[in-house]
Parts: structure tokens; sequence; C-alpha cells
């Protein structure tokens, strides 16, 4: 064997120290890795739901959508009527100038009316003339007869 002069004990020392220092940088880094990946799997445990709850918002969920579809059925029955009693603009269009018309000719009948009949004092002034010409023919007559009021 060779001797083993202290220049060979500095190269062993020395490529004992060098294999020393390369793992013990990748342990750190391991141990370091291992931090890392228990933090990270902690987030992950704090962000993420369990099986549970994805299974209580699944049915939760799923009744919220028959609300919503149920909701949906009765907004088209209400579509379904309001169609059947819809009208456009032009329906409403005619139906005004139906409006007009006949409110034109309703204004045609009462001026005629007016123009035509007797209002009620009209009315009750002419009974009163018609009443009181009544009694002077009825006097007229009972003077011809002889009667009179006197006598």
């Amino acid at each position: 064997m060779p001797e083993l002069t202290t220049f060979n004990w500095m190269i062993i020392c020395l490529g004992f120290s060098c294999v020393t220092g390369i793992a013990v940088f990748f342990l750190k880094n391991l141990f370091t890795n291992h931090e890392k990946h228990n933090d990270d799997i902690s987030d992950i445990q704090k962000e993420f739901a369990t099986r549970n709850e994805l299974n209580n918002a699944t049915a939760t969920l799923r009744g919220e959508n028959k609300n919503i579809v149920e909701k949906l059925d009765n907004q088209e029955h209400e579509i379904h009527l309001i169609k059947q009693t819809y009208a456009t603009k032009d329906d409403v269009k005619e139906i005004r100038a139906e409006l007009r018309d006949e409110t034109k000719a309703l204004s045609a009948d009462v001026a005629e009316i007016k123009k035509n009949c007797l209002t009620k004092d009209d009315f009750y002034r002419r009974m009163v003339d018609f009443e009181r010409k009544q009694e002077k023919i009825y006097d007229f007559l009972l003077e011809q007869n002889g009667g009179g009021k006197n006598g």
C-alpha cells in the first residue's frame, strides 16, 4: 500500500469534505422540499372540499336546479298567457283609431241631441206654460158656458 503523506491526507480530507458537503446540500434540499410540499398539502386541504362536502353541495345544487326549472316552467306559462293577450303597437294604433272614430260619432250624436231635444228645465217651463194655457182655455170654456168663476 502506498504511503499516506500529508498531501494524500489533505486530498482524502478534501474529498471527504466535498462528499459530505454535497450530501448535506442534497439533504437540506430534500428537507426544504419536504417542508414546502407539506405546506402545499395543508393549503390544498384547507382550500379544497372533502367528498362529503362535495356530495352535500351537489345535492343542494340539484335542489336549487329543480327550483330554477320550476320557476322557468312558470315563466314559460306566464309568457304563453302574455302572448295570448298581447297587443302589438299596430293593434293598439288600430284600436285608438277606432275609439277616436267612435268618439267623434258620439260627439256628433250629442251635438245633434243638444240641437234637437229639450233640456229638463225647458221641458218644465213648457209644461208650466202649457198648464197656464190650459187653465185659460178652461176658464174661457167656463165663461162661454155661462159658469165663470164669479158665477
